[in-house]
Parts: structure tokens; sequence; C-alpha cells
């Protein structure tokens, strides 16, 4: 499957900013909104920190025509954080075959219903597939991402959790036995769910994190459990 929604969610400190970072590397075109400054991201070369820079970006990209495009966004922390990240999705909308990823997505959405997502963020995750647009999502609490995000999610990226109120939600989307697998994670681990409603274990520190993410279900050499 090309041109999924993959979710990473996971508290401060789990690893999915870095799991996130992984899944982007090996891919051209990658553009990630970055509120925080997140270190996992230092590998991208280009940084903006107004739209006024992100279109500059863009100017000098069409002119230069270098062989890889790769920008993350740290908006300046005063500007309104939903008013800033419909800027960057509004931005990122014309490009095509690219990976965008949006950290903290729950920070720049009023709510966690379509309506209180920002109108340029709804359009990309509703129509972004049509473009050849891949999408990364990182958010703190599952209860707090926007609905069209996890129930669109492909695959879902969920470090441990016992928050009653976030297993609640995450129940609804991946089903209750895999919930409490989630419960129950040791430092380091998540568990993978993927589009065929299977989901695996991993460390989140192993390397093949960025491959299993792009396979349609759990591998046959591991064991697999079904939602």
């Amino acid at each position: 499957m090309q041109n999924r929604i993959i979710l990473c969610v996971g508290f401060r400190g789990s690893g999915k900013s870095t799991v996130a970072s992984a899944i982007l590397k090996p891919h051209n075109g990658v553009f990630v909104f970055d509120p925080h400054g997140d270190d996992a991201y230092r590998w991208i070369p280009n940084t903006a920190r107004t739209v006024e820079q992100l279109k500059d970006y863009s100017r000098w990209y069409r002119e230069a025509k270098p062989a890889k495009a790769s920008l993350r966004y740290v908006p300046d922390g005063r500007l309104d954080p939903f008013e800033a990240l419909n800027d960057w999705c509004a931005w990122a909308w014309p490009w095509r075959n690219t990976w965008l990823c949006v950290e903290e997505v729950s920070e720049g959405t009023r709510n966690t219903s379509a309506a209180g997502m920002p109108p340029e963020l709804r359009r990309i995750v509703n129509q972004g597939r049509h473009r050849k647009i891949n999408q990364v999502y990182c958010g703190l609490r599952y209860a707090e991402i926007p609905r069209p995000i996890s129930a669109g999610a492909d695959v879902q990226v969920i470090f441990s959790c016992r928050e009653p109120g976030d297993l609640d939600v995450m129940a609804s989307r991946i089903g209750t036995e895999a919930v409490e697998r989630v419960a129950g994670l040791q430092r380091h681990e998540c568990l993978i769910f993927f589009p065929d409603r299977s989901w695996l274990v991993v460390g989140s520190r192993e390397e093949r994190i960025a491959d299993l993410v792009m396979l349609e279900g759990a591998p046959d050499a591991v064991q697999a459990n079904k939602a």
C-alpha cells in the first residue's frame, strides 16, 4: 500500500519521534511540522521558521533542483498553533510524492472532531492519498488525536499507555485484545497495528521499524495476533 497514513502515539520520551524519524529517513520529499524542534529531526538539513521562509524554500527548490527535498518547519512559539499548522499544510499541499509528518498534532487542533482540525490539515487527511502524500502523525494522548486521523490511519505505532480514557478510545479503533497488550508494554516497546488488523510488539529501536510499517500485516515469521 502506498500513500498511507501512519499514527505514532506515546508520552514524551517513549520514542515515538525516533520511530517517526526512522520511517521518514529513507524517503525523498520529507516535510516535518515540528513545533518543539525535536532532536529526532536534526538530520533534516533545511529549517524554516516563518511562512515566508517556507515560500523561499519552494522558490529555491524550483531554481536549484536539488536531488532531494527535505525541510522541517519550526514555527515561532508566539504564533497560534492552529494557524501555524494550517499555514504549513497549505504550503505543503501543492507538493506531490511527499512524506508529511506532523509532531504533536493535537496541539494544532481545537478538538478531536473534523471541524476542530485546521481546514488545510483536513484536506490533506481526506484527499492527500490522491496527491501521493504519505502522512505521519505523532501525539501524546490517544484520546486527543483527531478522530479522522485515528480512524483513518492504515498503520498505528502505539507505546505503553495505562490511562483509562485513552484505552477506551483506542479499543474502538484497534480492539480490546490489542489494547490489553498496549497496557502491558515495557519501556522501548511498541505495538504496531497493521492494515489487516493484525498486530505485533517490537522494540522501538529496532532497525526494521521503517520496513514493518509498510507491510499489510505482521510478518509470518513472527507471532501475529488478530484483533
